[in-house]
C-alpha cells in the first residue's frame, strides 16, 4: 500500500484560517493520556496508600498529580510496619516522584487492618532485631555460595 493511499482513507480535519491550532487541539489530538491517570483522578482527595521502592510506606490524602505520576499527599504519615504491629510517624505535605513509587491504592477505612498500633520505640526496636536477622540471613547464604541471597528461601 502506498503512503498516499493510505492516509487518502483517513478522515481530513480542517482547522478554520481565522483560529488557532489551540483551539482545535482537542479535535486534532486523539485523547493520549495513559489508563493510570484516570484512575489517579478517581482517587483524588481520598485517602491513599503509596509504597516507595525503598519500602516505605506513606498514607495521606491525594491532593494533586502530575502527567509524570508525581503525587502531592497531605496529611501524610509513613507507617512502619513490623509482623502485626505498626507505628505511624506524622510527615505533613509530601511531594513523592513518579519514579519512586512502587505501588499506589486506596486506603478502605470501614475494614479492619488487622495490625496493632503500639509505641514508635518498641516498633523501631522490632524493625531493627528484624533487619539484623535479614543481614545475617544474607550474610550466611552468600558465605554458602548463593549469589541471589536467598530471596526465595523461607524465614528461619
Amino acid at each position: 500500500m502506498e503512503f498516499r493511499q493510505h492516509f487518502a482513507d483517513q478522515p481530513q480535519q480542517v482547522v478554520a484560517h481565522d483560529s488557532t491550532a489551540a483551539d482545535h487541539y482537542d479535535e486534532i489530538q486523539p485523547n493520549a493520556a495513559p489508563n493510570w491517570i484516570t484512575s489517579l483522578e478517581e482517587e483524588l482527595d481520598k485517602k491513599v496508600l503509596v509504597i516507595l521502592r525503598d519500602g516505605k510506606n506513606l498514607i495521606g490524602i491525594l491532593r494533586s498529580f502530575d502527567q509524570y505520576g508525581n503525587l502531592m499527599l497531605e496529611g501524610c504519615v509513613q507507617r512502619i510496619i513490623v509482623n502485626a504491629c505498626y507505628n505511624d510517624i506524622y510527615q505533613g505535605v509530601m511531594i513523592i516522584r513518579g519514579e519512586n513509587i512502587l505501588l499506589f491504592g486506596a486506603v478502605d477505612e470501614s475494614k479492619p487492618s488487622g495490625l496493632e498500633s503500639r509505641p514508635l520505640w518498641e516498633v523501631l526496636e522490632m524493625h531493627e532485631e528484624q533487619e539484623q536477622r535479614e543481614s545475617r540471613r544474607r550474610r550466611n547464604l552468600r558465605h554458602l555460595g548463593d549469589f541471589l541471597y536467598g530471596y526465595d528461601l523461607p524465614d528461619e
